[in-house]
């Protein structure tokens, strides 16, 4: 730690414009000079309860103690404890004499804020130790651990003093370095901090910021609401809301602007949403505001989050106007959310500008059906305004009944860039024989991994009473309409699917047509198997159906196993295994093994595996 801080010499000037005259506030600390005077806080670092991992003291530096008197109105002096081994003498007598403030007992402000900054509910001076003591010593309350009559390292002191003599070599070697500032802040900027009172001046309308900030509404009801203004609180922090949006309110373009930003921000109206902390990341920009607030006031509550997210569009005019027609008549008035919108969550008006500004129009007529929400939301995301629009008449032309299922046109888009492709796929989700929750596996059947053949199959079947998502996946694995429809009849068995899709990719030596015969009969064992799985089954195959053509065992005795009724459903994946050549060794014959799996029922695959030898 640098021994010579109070040594240099700091100087930080403000200019303040109020009534036509400029106050210039210099802060210079002296050249070694000896502090005393009252006290205004004895230790600053035991005001702010920390995170475990700081540093167990609250204040680091001279410097940044200095920092914390500079802001702190009435405060021209301060000492700072820079000696690890301790400072001066008399702490724990002091300490008897005052005692340490208690954690507060009481709720949140009327903001429903909680500080761990003590200085929002305790009143100046505080000349006691504050509740978040630096070092925590008890019984000498904040004194140096290993001697309690010396002061702390880190101890800062805020003091309402005057200029002393040159600090004398002894009170050096103490440990204390200590300084005076000098000059008091503008008559304008009383009550405030001084770095409250340089914020407003950066403004172009610095009285109307100050006269903001000094009025009671802007603090909570704690007796150091004062204080608050005071304390080094980062901007948009708690405790700093209405303080940091005087600032933004009197940043405003137009007298009148600024006027009805202060009167919302004072009387803590919903749209005071509309004005953001200086440093916030997203923020309503100062020519979108006066819209904002105008919006909020003449909707209500309800429209906050709404007007918001139109004063962050690109056009908020456009926003604001849209929502003029769109509510109230699509206005939920129930809890019913099928047919409407919540305006505190919803607002296409918005949402569509996301979008080509070409497509808007029709991005808002989308909307206009509620229950075509999602395919809303996907076709506003396409790219180019051409796709949105054929999008977007595609979901008009569905006129689809409410679901949570998206509807399928803007996934065409997505499945495939070929034109033909979409089209083909449009023309499936506005078929009226395609059931709405089977518009959005029309998009599959648009795969360039399908024959033409395949495709026309896929679109039928989607299309069908029987359509699913299986039958994409039944028209890329035949060629067949037996195989096919085996492979339809496989998928109907929900337990199935991890089977069938094993039939699926089943490949055999020889021609297509091998495949497809193949597979035909694997889709037939699943479905002959009549599974039923258990509930720790997840997500693999319950049977063994597809090894029986892969491997080199006895694909009948394999297949039989399978689809008999007395082999547990728990012991079909061991039915490969009997159908190698001997069966088990426990066993011997491979029909002697199936009888082993059939003759009783156990709990898992594992137990036949000890049971049978496999």
């Amino acid at each position: 730690m640098q021994r010579d801080v109070c040594k240099a010499c700091l100087l930080i000037t403000w200019a303040l414009a109020v009534s036509g005259q400029a106050y210039k506030l210099q802060f210079t600390n002296g050249t070694a000079a000896k502090s005393e005077g009252s006290v205004l806080v004895l230790d600053v670092g035991s005001l702010w309860q920390k995170h475990p991992a700081d540093p167990p003291f609250g204040i680091a530096t001279a410097a940044e103690c200095q920092q914390r008197c500079a802001v702190l109105p009435g405060c021209t002096a301060y000492r700072f404890c820079n000696k690890q081994a301790g400072c001066g003498s008399g702490c724990k007598a002091y300490a008897a004499k005052y005692p340490q403030a208690k954690p507060a007992s009481a709720g949140p402000n009327k903001r429903g804020e909680r500080s761990s900054d003590a200085s929002s509910w305790l009143a100046l001076p505080l000349l006691g130790f504050g509740p978040f003591l630096a070092i925590d010593s008890t019984p000498s309350q904040g004194c140096h651990p290993g001697d309690s009559s010396k002061w702390a390292f880190g101890t800062c002191s805020l003091l309402a003093g005057r200029q002393q003599a040159k600090a004398s070599s002894a009170a050096e070697a103490d440990g204390w370095l200590s300084a005076w500032l000098t000059s008091a802040l503008p008559s304008q900027c009383a009550g405030l901090s001084a770095s409250a009172c340089a914020a407003c001046a950066a403004t172009p309308a610095p009285a109307l910021c100050l006269s903001c900030m000094r009025d009671k509404r802007a603090q909570d009801d704690s007796p150091g609401a004062a204080l608050v203004a005071a304390s080094v609180v980062p901007p948009g922090s708690q405790g700093a809301r209405v303080l940091d949006q005087c600032v933004t309110c009197a940043q405003a373009p137009g007298s009148a602007l600024q006027q009805k930003c202060v009167a919302c921000v004072l009387d803590d109206q919903s749209c005071s949403s509309c004005v953001a902390h200086p440093t916030a990341a997203t923020r309503v920009k100062l020519a979108a505001m006066d819209g904002c607030i105008g919006c909020v006031q003449a909707r209500g509550k309800r429209f906050t989050g709404t007007c918001l997210t139109c004063a962050v569009t690109p056009d908020p005019s456009k926003c604001y106007s849209c929502l003029a027609s769109f509510y109230p008549k699509h206005l939920c008035r129930t809890t019913t959310y099928l047919d409407c919108y919540k305006p505190d969550f919803d607002n296409p008006c918005a949402s569509c500008q996301s979008g080509a500004p070409a497509a808007y129009s029709s991005c808002i007529r989308c909307y206009g059906t509620p229950s075509s929400r999602a395919d809303c939301d996907s076709c506003s995301q396409l790219p180019g305004a051409d796709a949105q629009q054929q999008c977007y008449a595609c979901s008009k032309k569905a006129a689809a009944a409410h679901s949570d299922t998206p509807g399928g046109c803007g996934v065409c888009f997505a499945q495939s860039g070929s034109p033909a492709a979409q089209k083909a796929c449009l023309a499936c989700v506005t078929n009226k024989s395609t059931a709405q929750d089977n518009r959005q596996h029309c998009s599959l059947c648009s795969s360039g991994h399908l024959s033409e053949a395949q495709t026309r199959r896929c679109y039928s079947c989607v299309s069908s009473k029987a359509g699913s998502a299986s039958c994409a996946d039944c028209s890329r694995a035949t060629s067949s309409d037996a195989a096919f429809a085996a492979c339809m009849a496989c998928y109907a068995n929900p337990n199935n699917g991890p089977d069938c899709a094993d039939c699926s990719t089943l490949e055999v030596p020889g021609s297509a047509a091998a495949w497809d015969a193949a597979r035909k009969q694997c889709y037939g064992c699943v479905t002959a198997s009549k599974l039923v799985a258990p509930e720790d089954a997840g997500f693999a195959p319950l049977g063994s159906c597809a090894s029986c053509f892969t491997a080199s065992g006895d694909t009948a005795r394999c297949v039989a196993c399978n689809t008999s009724p007395a082999t547990p459903v728990a012991a079909k994946s061991w039915c490969l295994s009997c159908s190698m050549a001997g069966g088990s060794s426990s066993s011997g014959s491979g029909g002697g093994c199936v009888k082993c799996l059939q003759s009783s029922k156990l709990a898992s695959a594992d137990d036949y595996r000890k049971k049978c030898k496999l």
